[in-house]
């Protein structure tokens, strides 16, 4: 069987063969092909479904493309608003993606549904900090549970948190030389240096 014969029974199959035994059209253009309804052949449109957006906001993050990462997931959570594992993907993928705005967003979401989500209130706290709203920014801070990451980095953004309201406060940052490097920086910022030990 040559080509031909292979593409015609190829064409036969997906119900396209009419008029081609006739030379009828070119069975090479799209165009040209016909179903047995008679309809035209049509644009492909691919179908949006869940699992096609988590696997394509995956495979964008491996590629380290955040921003397009979060578009996908963003169609997951236009057919499902309240899940909480997505929105919580979505708010750490928004932040790496340099758009805070959107990560804060999604942040208020996921401490709406999860007063304990230790991320979304760092992220909270942060953009308090950066709206100089330090005593609600203290607030999110003090609502950190124990434990993962907050052991390290809730100690800076306390005390940080605290010298934004005029407050000096560096007792819990003496674990490492990053800590102890803060404090100094914290000092100088409320011009406390002889504060410093």
């Amino acid at each position: 069987m040559n080509i031909k014969g292979i593409f015609a029974m190829l064409m036969c199959l997906i119900g396209t063969c009419g008029g081609m035994d006739k030379g009828e059209g070119n069975p090479a253009s799209l165009a040209a092909l016909q179903t047995h309804a008679g309809d035209t052949y049509r644009e492909y449109e691919p179908r949006k479904t869940v699992s096609g957006d988590f696997l394509s906001s995956l495979f964008a993050q491996s590629h380290h493309d955040w921003k397009q990462a979060g578009v996908y997931l963003d169609g997951i959570l236009t057919q499902d608003p309240g899940d909480s594992q997505i929105l919580k993907r979505s708010m750490v993928l928004a932040m790496g993606a340099g758009d805070p705005a959107k990560s804060l967003a999604v942040a208020k979401k996921v401490y709406e549904s999860d007063k304990t989500n230790a991320l979304a209130l760092l992220f909270l706290a942060a953009g308090e900090m950066q709206a100089k709203n330090y005593i609600q920014a203290n607030a999110y801070v003090k609502q950190i549970p124990e434990g993962s990451f907050s052991d390290f980095v809730m100690p800076l953004v306390k005390s940080w948190a605290q010298a934004g309201a005029g407050l000096f406060d560096t007792d819990g940052l003496n674990k490492d030389i990053i800590q102890i490097n803060h404090a100094i920086l914290i000092a100088v910022f409320l011009n406390k240096k002889g504060e410093i030990e």
